[in-house]
């Protein structure tokens, strides 16, 4: 019982940000507009976190989610006020896969050279992967593109290994949950798609 205490009582911070992430999420599959506030709170948790776990990419990730959001919070607005209707799910065109996916493989390349070269990223290969399918799938979510769950999940899977790695046990049961709720967001998304 001792242990638990002591592991709640180091790991307090850590815990609160995770259980925030899962607040989000949920916000985010029923497309509430304040999932992308509960977003900043949680992303500026993480900056923190993830600094003193040595995952530099993610971190400057957590920056990129603040300045996402931002626009998340204006494009779903935007949309809604302009013809008065929520900006709807969509799906991304086959064309700009090509893109998207060069653009993911350049910039992954980008950040594990610099992550490897000059920092002491704790695993620079993880920590690149990670950041750079975010970044994409963050992206998808502010367009309210369903890709964006597949993304997500593929994400979420990978950063499991990285935080057991890590002996990151809060995050780590956060992105549990996130994969769980990745696959629930999709067939939600995927529902809304269908009868949008």
């Amino acid at each position: 019982m001792q242990e638990f205490f002591s592991f709640l009582e180091s790991n307090w911070f850590e815990i609160l940000a995770a259980i925030l992430g899962i607040i989000a999420v949920f916000l985010q599959i029923k497309q509430n507009i304040f999932f992308w506030i509960v977003t900043v709170a949680n992303t500026l948790m993480y900056i923190w976190v993830y600094m003193s776990q040595k995952l530099y990419a993610l971190m400057f990730l957590m920056i990129y989610y603040i300045i996402i959001s931002l626009f998340g919070i204006y494009n779903w607005k935007r949309k809604k006020q302009k013809n008065n209707e929520e900006l709807k799910i969509s799906t991304i065109k086959l064309k700009s896969w090509l893109y998207i996916i060069l653009g993911m493989f350049a910039a992954f390349i980008s950040i594990f050279f610099i992550l490897k070269t000059f920092t002491n990223s704790a695993n620079p290969l993880l920590d690149g992967l990670v950041t750079t399918l975010s970044f994409s799938a963050i992206w998808m979510l502010a367009n309210k593109k369903i890709e964006n769950w597949i993304v997500w999940f593929i994400s979420d899977m990978i950063s499991c290994g990285l935080y057991i790695q890590q002996k990151m046990y809060p995050t780590l049961a956060l992105y549990i949950v996130l994969v769980i709720m990745a696959v629930i967001g999709f067939f939600e998304w995927r529902k809304n798609l269908r009868h949008g």
